[in-house]
């Protein structure tokens, strides 16, 4: 188990937990000076996969002007990731608000959770203030 702040415990996801994955690779300048990936690196995996999963999902149901703003997000680094294997970043709604989103994520190499996070998304209306999500979204998300 690994400790998710100071009064919450969770098991980590496996990577068959998700349906939806992306596939990245590591770079050389991705490496810290222990010849590490630089947590910076690993949020910016997520964020590319964030982007990808929400436009592929959840943009194509709503109205081109709509936004959607990260109000929130939380990252476990949980294990290390090296050069020279694959990484997977798995993504997923898990909980629907009247205007918020939650999306969990984890970021997989060897079928090993190396990173795991949450972001917190809110849908923002015409006026600039969060607004309900459409039913359109609420269906995908039941599917």
């Amino acid at each position: 188990m690994v400790e998710r702040g100071p009064q919450e415990t969770s098991v980590l996801p496996r990577q068959s937990d998700f349906e939806w994955l992306r596939q990245d690779t590591i770079r050389l300048s991705d490496l810290d000076f222990q010849k590490h990936v630089n947590n910076a690196v690993i949020t910016t995996l997520l964020a590319d996969a964030r982007f990808e999963f929400m436009h592929s999902n959840v943009r194509k149901v709503l109205a081109p002007e709509a936004k959607v703003f990260v109000v929130r997000l939380e990252v476990d680094f949980t294990a290390e990731l090296h050069f020279g294997a694959p990484v997977w970043i798995g993504s997923r709604v898990v909980g629907v608000g009247r205007t918020s989103m939650r999306v969990e994520q984890a970021i997989f190499q060897q079928e090993r959770c190396a990173a795991h996070a949450l972001s917190v998304f809110v849908h923002i209306g015409e006026e600039g203030k969060p607004a309900p999500w459409p039913e359109a979204v609420r269906q995908f998300v039941k599917s």
